[in-house]
């Protein structure tokens, strides 16, 4: 394990003139990046539009108003020695109407409450989705930490294969050693050739992914840098969930707010300017100018209860949150219970790894000596350092698959 933090702790120095990423800053990259996080800013661009639509409503409001129409039968007064005459039977209509806001109960403000609030729970719910992130990377990161150190193994493997090559070789030459024991070997080495092969397509890859995942090229693996990996038990949960559950119930009860002043008074001041035949003055038959001026309340005094209901409704959404929130609560600690669990068995297979590497060590040693004078074939020891090399991969694999649950602990308890 010493080996693999060093290997990426000095990895910095390999790569000079290369930007070199921390998982830290993976996490950061992708917070800063992903074509999600535009999402973020086109609620913030809405918010502001909103806003300014909101803010229009304590503005006057002007709108014109126009009629032309014709009736079937008018009114006629008999009125002794008048000239009086009724009303056209076509009439004409044009007004321009104008409304201010005097008195609001304080609906306005209730508004741009509720939809600030709104705007913050959207904002969390993709802080969410940003955050699926992180187990996402850290599995692409540790993967990519798996497959170097296994090309790393298939290097010393081969090394070690051309070294007994040479020396089988001398064996055969010498009438030691049956000649198939020289192209057994040198098949073996084609074989690691082609797991290499594999192993580095593979890394090549994961790279990509992980540049997708950050926004950044990243195209060594020496451009990353591993940290040491600590888990604790200890504190509270950080998880965006729970705030956007809080954001969550701030929206409902900001909706109560404005729900509770549907039913207040509302006093408005209008003014009214036109031009029309007939005019306020019935008795003139001929186009006027007009205006009148006023002032109008309006309020709801009784709603059978409509209004109370609403916000009881509301209530009882809230309670919906909290039982979300503490389920979910309860499904992450048995998630970090796994984790712990999984963190305890890998250190302990770690332990059995170490022994069960020694003891493939003088096995394998063994048969290479017995292959050298010839009491064994070439199959037979090629076996066996299969086994070893084959337990000193399952231990990478081990060693890899404990720093990512120790990560991944703490990505699910928000850290």
């Amino acid at each position: 394990m010493k080996k693999l933090i060093l290997i990426f702790m000095f990895s910095g120095l390999v790569a000079q003139a290369q930007d070199v990423f921390s998982l830290d800053d993976c996490y950061n990259l992708a917070a800063e990046n992903y074509p999600l996080v535009k999402q973020k800013i086109l609620l913030e661009n809405q918010l502001a539009t909103e806003n300014e639509v909101i803010d229009s409503e304590q503005l006057p409001q002007v709108s014109l108003f126009s009629r032309a129409s014709y009736q079937s039968d008018i009114i006629n007064l008999a009125i002794p020695n008048s000239t009086f005459q009724g009303p056209n039977k076509d009439q004409y209509r044009n007004e321009l109407q104008i409304n201010q806001l005097i008195y609001g109960s304080g609906v306005i403000d209730a508004k741009s409450t509720l939809l600030q609030k709104t705007n913050q729970a959207e904002q969390l719910a993709v802080d969410i989705r940003l955050y699926e992130l992180k187990q996402r990377i850290n599995q692409v990161y540790f993967s990519i930490l798996l497959h170097q150190e296994k090309i790393e193994l298939q290097a010393r493997r081969n090394q070690q294969l051309q070294q007994q090559l040479r020396e089988v070789k001398s064996g055969v030459d010498n009438g030691v050693i049956v000649a198939s024991a020289q192209d057994a070997i040198q098949a073996e080495l084609l074989k690691v050739k082609q797991q290499t092969t594999e192993l580095e397509g593979n890394l090549q890859y994961l790279l990509k992914a992980l540049s997708s995942l950050i926004g950044v090229k990243v195209s060594d693996v020496n451009q990353l840098q591993f940290q040491k990996i600590e888990v604790t038990d200890e504190g509270s949960l950080q998880r965006p969930e729970l705030n956007f559950y809080q954001a969550k119930k701030e929206e409902l009860t900001a909706s109560q707010n404005l729900i509770s002043k549907e039913n207040l008074p509302r006093l408005n001041a209008f003014a009214n300017a036109g031009y029309s035949n007939p005019g306020l003055n019935m008795l003139d038959n001929q186009f006027q100018d007009y205006v009148f001026v006023g002032l109008q309340l309006n309020w709801k005094v009784f709603d059978w209860n409509a209004n109370k209901n609403k916000r009881k409704s509301l209530d009882f959404k809230k309670e919906e949150l909290s039982a979300e929130a503490e389920t979910f609560q309860l499904q992450i600690q048995t998630k970090l219970d796994e984790q712990l669990q999984k963190i305890k068995s890998l250190e302990q297979i770690i332990e059995d790894d170490d022994a069960i590497i020694e003891l493939r060590l003088k096995v394998m040693n063994a048969t290479y000596s017995q292959l050298k004078n010839g009491s064994i074939t070439a199959s037979t020891f090629l076996a066996e350092q299969t086994q070893f090399y084959e337990s000193e991969s399952s231990k990478l694999i081990h060693q890899i698959e404990l720093v990512l649950a120790k990560q991944n602990y703490n990505t699910i308890k928000g850290y």
